[in-house]
């Protein structure tokens, strides 16, 4: 959970549950994001075996986490992937083991999901979670509540819980309040809002109950966020 910009670039593997989304931009202008989908089975069992092709195997196992690469290594591999539309088929399979190749040997990534995160591996899960997340973003400024969303689970409260739990390795009430907070980091960076303001702008019922939700998920309070933030711009 967290913002990105026009240097970030991740690596998703397969049945891993994500989304991205952002702020509107003051100017009204809109994200744009280039995205490059592969089979699982992209690299054949024969080649993993090859010396060459070893790094390559390693950061498909890792990338069934999720990993967000560093700057450096985005600025090469993002200039490979905007010329990706203009290569033919053959060109392109080249092009995107280079950019592979490029990534496994950069030293500069993170895995997103924890270590005892396991992927869904029915359809059904998969939709039902992306169903879920994009209920509780879009509904976070305003109560929401395990119930009615295990309603549109079509879950008992009980067997949601340990399933949102599962397919995100948060609890609902976690998720929730780091949505929250994420929405609260825009508005302290790009608006004049005062911390009252945005505490219940970003749907949070108290202040002192923000206070202590940011707190325990940026480590910081928000306006040192704020403060820091905006020395760094």
């Amino acid at each position: 959970m967290g913002g990105y910009d026009g240097a970030d670039l991740a690596l998703i593997g397969p049945n891993l549950p994500h989304t991205y989304l952002s702020a509107p931009q003051p100017s009204g202008s809109s994200d744009q994001v280039v995205v490059v989908h592969f089979e699982d089975g992209f690299l054949r069992a024969d080649q993993s075996s090859y010396q060459e092709f070893e790094a390559i195997d390693s950061l498909l196992a890792a990338a069934r986490r999720g990993i967000s690469f560093g700057e450096g290594a985005t600025k090469e591999a993002g200039g490979m992937m905007l010329r990706l539309p203009n290569l033919e088929p053959f060109e392109q399979h080249v092009a995107v083991l280079r950019i592979l190749h490029h990534l496994a040997r950069s030293g500069s990534s993170t895995l997103l999901s924890s270590p005892g995160f396991k992927a869904l591996r029915r359809m059904e899960d998969e939709g039902r979670v992306t169903r879920v997340c994009a209920e509780i973003h879009q509904r976070a400024r305003e109560p929401v509540t395990l119930d009615q969303l295990a309603i549109l689970a079509k879950m008992s409260p009980a067997a949601f819980s340990r399933f949102f739990k599962r397919a995100t390795g948060r609890t609902f009430k976690r998720y929730l309040n780091e949505v929250r907070v994420e929405t609260a980091c825009r508005l302290l960076v790009m608006t004049e809002l005062s911390v009252t303001e945005i505490c219940y702008e970003s749907g949070f019922q108290n202040v002192s109950n923000f206070n202590r939700r940011f707190l325990q998920i940026r480590s910081i309070n928000p306006m040192e966020y704020r403060r820091q933030r905006r020395n760094a711009e």
